[in-house]
């Protein structure tokens, strides 16, 4: 039997809470500031894949996202970057007096030329390091770079950058959390490497809904819920329903708490009916709830195995 492993995210529900005023604005000491960098290259002005078509440009569904994030997560140690081209990496200020602050910050920033993945990478982890703050990067990007960051670096590849990088930039807690917009497998497996050794997260985004709960992930604010198969593989297509809450497909993103899990597990496995499951979920944590147990459940058809 041949299973799909998990490429993309399911449906975050996207909260309605009114951003903190200047008042009240959040603080959060518990964990670095979040960084995002925001891809305004060119070709943020394609269409998103055929079928992904639920904005016109990539750069509105990015948009969106993070603004989503902002509604409900932002705090004043967040900051927001963006480029739009080899030469042109700017930090844009998040105003509180502002009702959704990275609303604010990123309404008008439009797509214009190239992609500097790493040097902006670079820049705002050194600009985080000269103020001593430990950051962690939430780079969003559709695509790879090109503005020949590896050569700036001295290094031949992203995993290399990766090491050079937390090598560089030792004095301070720095992780980078790429999150893929429908990128290529090449560049995934770049943006993998990358989190990976700096002790990110990488998120590949098919789902315009998922970009939100992709950030909040990456900043420790909400849970991970994947279904895997006997032998930990992710399953991008198995389904599953959280009780009273949300039907997902492979993986959903979900606030700490208890939550009451049905698998479908005859779509994957005919011999199987629905399972139920309880699961525990902090903020930050991936919980791999398998469909069947092990290779001897006897709901596996090993015909194939």
């Amino acid at each position: 039997m041949k299973h799909e492993i998990l490429t993309g995210m399911m449906v975050f529900v996207i909260a309605t809470t009114m951003a903190p005023t200047p008042a009240d604005a959040q603080t959060d000491n518990s964990r670095p500031p979040i960084a995002i960098i925001y891809d305004a290259s060119g070709s943020m002005d394609d269409p998103p894949p055929k079928g992904k078509q639920v904005y016109k440009r990539r750069i509105d569904a990015a948009r969106a996202g993070v603004e989503a994030y902002g509604v409900k997560y932002t705090t004043d140690q967040d900051q927001i970057w963006y480029f739009q081209g080899c030469n042109d990496i700017q930090q844009t200020e998040l105003d509180f007096n502002k009702r959704n602050p990275l609303h604010h910050a990123i309404e008008s920033i439009e797509p214009k030329e190239s992609t500097p993945l790493y040097d902006s990478i670079d820049l705002v982890a050194k600009s985080n390091h000269d103020r001593g703050k430990s950051v962690s990067i939430v780079l969003m990007t559709d695509g790879e770079d090109s503005c020949n960051g590896l050569a700036h670096a001295g290094v031949d590849n992203a995993c290399d950058f990766a090491r050079q990088l937390k090598e560089k930039y030792r004095e301070i807690d720095l992780v980078v959390n790429p999150i893929g917009l429908w990128v290529d497998e090449k560049t995934s497996k770049e943006l993998a490497c990358m989190a990976k050794i700096t002790g990110g997260v990488y998120t590949l985004v098919e789902n315009p809904k998922d970009i939100p709960g992709a950030i909040a992930f990456a900043s420790a604010k909400k849970g991970k819920v994947v279904m895997v198969d006997h032998e930990g593989h992710g399953i991008g297509a198995a389904r599953f329903e959280v009780k009273n809450l949300r039907r997902a497909r492979g993986s959903v993103f979900l606030d700490e708490g208890t939550y009451s899990i049905e698998i479908k597990a005859g779509d994957y496995y005919p011999e199987c009916g629905d399972r139920t499951t309880t699961v525990n979920v902090k903020e930050g944590e991936t919980i791999k709830v398998p469909l069947v147990e092990d290779s001897s459940d006897p709901c596996i058809n090993t015909d194939g195995w």
